[in-house]
């Protein structure tokens, strides 16, 4: 058997509400909405009952339930051909995004499948993989008509764009200027309260000078 496509999904909405939060979800409450749903088809691999072959949650935590290869319930059609990921979210637009720790996942993941290094990955016998980085899609991509999934505040090629992206430094980078306009706002503060004061102004270092006693 080949292995041909990588799909991303989302969680999405929950119980039937669009607009929902999803990205708390855990291993367990996965599990038993797709056991409720598929109840006779528990993985190879551990007996899982989720449907995907990975799940990333918002801490970036990797946990794969399905054998690559083996049968997933993910996207119809695809189900034998390709290896499927669900990152726990809602991202439709004004709910959710994927966390830092989930992109950072996902990349990593996807560049181990495209690099084929597949050590700490669970391969079923006789499975080849043929993957390359123009066979990254999102759900909807595959089913059109079918579903939104992973979300329409993302873009078909975003995950496939983690791959040439440093979004991890751009994010890192503004964190780091947020933080600077702040202490730069706290200076000017403590300027103006001494202007009116009168009073000297002192700025705590940010050396360790140690201590004792």
């Amino acid at each position: 058997m080949e292995i041909k496509n990588i799909c991303v999904h989302h969680t999405g909405g929950v119980k039937n509400n669009y607009y929902a939060k999803s990205s708390h979800l855990t291993e367990r409450e996965i599990n038993i909405a797709h056991r409720d749903r598929w109840p006779d088809f528990p993985s190879e691999l551990n007996g899982s009952f989720i449907g995907y072959n990975f799940v990333i949650y918002k801490d970036g935590l990797l946990q794969q339930y399905r054998l690559i290869g083996e049968e997933t319930a993910a996207q119809k059609g695809y189900n034998f051909d390709t290896i499927s990921i669900c990152l726990t979210g809602n991202f439709t637009k004004t709910v959710e995004l994927p966390t830092l720790e989930q992109k950072i996942r996902l990349k990593s993941l996807l560049g181990q499948f495209l690099n084929n290094n597949l050590s700490d990955i669970k391969i079923k016998d006789g499975v080849r993989l043929n993957l390359s980085i123009d066979r990254i899609f999102s759900h909807r991509a595959l089913q059109p008509y079918h579903t939104e999934c992973y979300g329409n505040a993302l873009t078909d090629n975003w995950a496939r764009g983690l791959l040439n992206s440093n979004f991890y430094l751009e994010e890192e980078e503004v964190k780091r200027n947020l933080w600077t306009r702040i202490f730069e706002l706290q200076r000017l503060i403590a300027l103006k309260i001494a202007s009116m004061t009168g009073q000297k102004v002192g700025m705590l270092g940010n050396e360790c000078l140690g201590g004792r006693g």
